[in-house]
């Protein structure tokens, strides 16, 4: 327990993480892991601030945001932190301590990029070895948007 919430499930607080002044009902921590290039800090931008840019730099080490909703039907809000991790196998010694206390983490890969479908077994394995055992994964399959000109490549070529 640390002061008035508690890492690792979904956490009611009266008191806000990070700005004093926003008050919030719920928050919980959510980590974007998966090789190098295969979306992660877009769909981090997209969840976040709805947001995309078609020209991205590679993450160093973990960066977050957070956004803050408010449950349908109710007058409680939810606050998110959302951590985008290097892909850089690297950095993995730096990016697996920010797996601790997460509640869900969405494990993304490139449909265009067998490999980053491949390596999922290596993020999976990270995960289970850093994070809480109850930890909710989500499987996304990323930049689907670009199967058909890759189709269209083949056909060309």
């Amino acid at each position: 327990m640390l002061g008035n919430w508690q890492y690792g499930s979904l956490i009611r607080s009266p008191n806000a993480i990070n700005d004093p002044s926003e008050h919030f009902d719920y928050f919980y921590k959510i980590v974007l892991i998966g090789d190098l290039k295969v979306g992660k800090t877009n769909l981090l931008l997209r969840l976040t601030r709805d947001n995309y840019e078609p020209e991205q730099k590679a993450t160093f080490g973990v960066e977050f945001e957070t956004k803050t909703t408010l449950l349908p039907n109710s007058n409680q809000k939810v606050k998110s932190q959302i951590w985008d991790t290097s892909g850089n196998q690297k950095f993995v010694s730096i990016t697996t301590t920010h797996y601790r206390f997460a509640v869900g983490a969405f494990l993304v890969y490139d449909v265009t990029n067998y490999e980053s479908f491949a390596n999922l077994k290596f993020w999976i394995d990270k995960l289970r070895e850093f994070s809480d055992r109850d930890i909710v994964i989500a499987l996304v399959a990323n930049k689907c948007d670009l199967v058909e000109d890759i189709r269209r490549d083949k056909k060309t070529k």
